[in-house]
């Protein structure tokens, strides 16, 4: 069975997340116990059991994980991302739309409290948030096809 796909589904967060259980658990303690995740630097398992690397499940549970139980959320998708390459840069595009919005918050401020205009640093500001905006999107998209074709 190793190299499948498979697509779980059920009717229920809560359905979702017994199957993901009773599939780690089947696939024995290894891979119940890991914390799977994307990184350049893995190798595979760490365990000296040389079947083990057989018994590994990469799962990804997909869904908000505010609705996933505490033994899954190391498989939900965002914290699958947190740990995958490339997520650096997600971050790096993140903080910088928060530094854009911070500056046009504190630009609308000081334009609310006098009238002298500062229409050109505003539009700039708002051009480069929706780049901002945009590059995060992509990124983000990348990474969650990336890792969900692994």
């Amino acid at each position: 069975m190793r190299g499948w796909r498979v697509l779980v589904v059920a009717p229920s967060n809560v359905a979702v997340d017994n199957l993901l259980q009773s599939l780690l658990l089947a696939a024995g303690p290894a891979a119940a116990t890991a914390h799977v995740h994307e990184s350049r630097n893995s190798t595979g398992p760490s365990s000296s059991n040389p079947s083990a690397s057989k018994r590994r499940v990469e799962a990804v549970r997909l869904g908000h994980p505010a609705r996933a139980s505490p033994q899954v959320l190391a498989h939900c998708l965002d914290a699958r991302l947190t740990t995958a390459d490339g997520f650096e840069v997600v971050q790096g595009v993140r903080q910088e739309l928060t530094s854009v919005n911070r500056d046009l918050s504190k630009l609308n401020d000081r334009a609310a409290a006098t009238s002298s205009g500062k229409g050109d640093s505003r539009a700039k500001l708002q051009r480069s948030r929706t780049e901002l905006r945009q590059e995060l999107g992509k990124r983000e998209s990348k990474l969650s096809q990336s890792l969900l074709k692994r």
